[in-house]
């Protein structure tokens, strides 16, 4: 039983590293409708004396971004296409072989595939009881037959998570000008942050985060000011692989080059009671360009304005 067990972990490594040298193969193409031998035709050599066409393995492995860990693990992989090299210590395996072995476990995948993707009848998940059954009647080694028709049963654990967060902030400015009529400035930003992950127990997962950005300015009721952007993380990460990739359009971030903009959005508003004009930043450029600091000149027989009495409330 023990060397039954062993066997069949040995064939499902070797199958995982097929599947794995396979997926990065697929994922460096150029286009979809690119072929193997013309993805892997600029590294192919001649060798001088045989006339063989070969692929150095080490120039392969880069081109694919294989690690070198992972490209020990393949070397059981690449044996059956090595060719001996006479005058050079480097790894070579054949050129055709190789085109072969890509196209051949290609098509077993895409087959699989289509046969799954044609089964209307969804897996049903078994009970705790069942599950224990089924797997020791899978590992029995007394029923050979079953050791292969049987196929392993669904693994359990697997979770899901979403979460939604909304966070808006509504600013409102107003100030009389100089004709005694009310100036009112009103800014808004929002931000909504969308978090989706899964999770197996072998630790496999997926997990994304999309966040929506917009702000808005209104002077008088007009539009005077709006901006808005989207900022997307997702990590992917199994056994075999791992990947992640950011994007972001939000333009606090392409300006300050540090990420602020979500945390800007949950600072408290300024105090109502600080008297500042507007160029000290209380209120934003757009609203600063329509409100000038108040210049009282000297009239005759009239006082002259202390620019301290002069404030902005914010509402």
């Amino acid at each position: 039983m023990v060397t039954e067990c062993q066997e069949n972990s040995i064939s499902n490594q070797y199958n995982k590293l097929q599947n794995f040298l396979i997926m990065k193969a697929y994922n460096v193409r150029k286009g979809k409708s690119q072929t193997f031998r013309q993805q892997f035709r600029s590294f192919k050599k001649i060798d001088p004396a045989s006339h063989a066409e070969y692929l150095v393995v080490d120039e392969i492995c880069r081109y694919l971004s294989i690690s070198p860990f992972y490209r020990v693990a393949l070397l059981p992989v690449f044996k059956p296409m090595a060719v001996s090299a006479s005058n050079s210590k480097e790894s070579r395996i054949d050129f055709h072989l190789f085109l072969q072995f890509l196209q051949r476990f290609a098509i077993r995948a895409t087959k699989t595939n289509s046969e799954s993707s044609l089964s209307d009848d969804l897996p049903v998940i078994p009970s705790q009881s069942i599950q224990t059954d089924t797997l020791a009647e899978y590992c029995d080694p007394s029923s050979q037959n079953q050791l292969h028709a049987v196929p392993p049963p669904p693994v359990p654990g697997v979770w899901k998570k979403r979460e939604i967060t909304i966070q808006e902030r509504i600013t409102e400015y107003t100030k009389i000008d100089d004709h005694g009529k009310p100036q009112k400035l009103i800014e808004k930003e929002k931000h909504q942050s969308e978090i989706i992950h899964m999770e197996s127990l072998d630790g496999e997962f997926a997990h994304r985060e999309i966040t929506h950005f917009e702000t808005s300015e209104h002077l008088n009721d007009q539009l005077v000011h709006h901006d808005h952007g989207k900022e997307e993380f997702v990590h992917f990460k199994s056994q075999l692989d791992e990947y992640s990739r950011f994007e972001s359009s939000i333009p606090g971030n392409q300006e300050n080059g540090n990420g602020n903009a979500y945390q800007e959005c949950e600072q408290p508003p300024p105090s109502p009671t600080i008297k500042r004009n507007p160029s000290d930043g209380l209120f934003t450029n757009s609203f600063a360009s329509h409100f000038q600091h108040v210049q009282v000149n000297d009239m005759e027989g009239a006082e002259p304005m202390d620019p301290e009495k002069i404030f902005y409330t914010e509402m």
